[in-house]
């Protein structure tokens, strides 16, 4: 198994799509993500997206990370996997010139990671919502 983390690129956005679509989720319009969607990383394994992690800058020192996987494969990952995209996560926005992160995400995978890099997270369920301005 070949891990690789790379920048996001346009071809991922029909990707990400999909995986909002599989996990029920409203799908945001390319405008209504960081850079028109092409600014965060993705993770592959063996030239597969499995992760992508959006970067919202604000005009603050703090980013803002929201993860999004493929569905099918997020009971498949391995801590060493999630280590490797976390640190690659961290080491950009740092390189960015942002002190601190907040994050969202459901995936209980991702929390553990989250929490071994000095992230807190509250115990209760929560919902991500979305709605379009007009």
């Amino acid at each position: 198994m070949k891990n690789t983390v790379r920048d996001i690129i346009p071809q991922d956005l029909a990707i990400m799509e999909s995986w909002f679509k599989a996990w029920g989720m409203p799908i945001p319009k390319p405008e209504d993500l960081p850079n028109n969607g092409l600014c965060g990383i993705v993770l592959e394994r063996n030239k597969i997206a499995i992760l992508i992690a959006m970067i919202y800058l604000t005009n603050s020192k703090q980013a803002y990370v929201s993860v999004i996987s493929d569905p099918k494969e997020i009971n498949r990952g391995v801590k060493e996997e999630y280590e490797v995209f976390i640190n690659n996560l961290l080491v950009k926005v740092k390189q960015w010139g942002c002190t601190s992160v907040s994050a969202i995400t459901k995936i209980d995978k991702i929390i553990e990671q989250l929490k071994d890099f000095g992230f807190g997270f509250t115990e209760k369920e929560y919902a991500s919502g979305f709605c379009r301005l007009l």
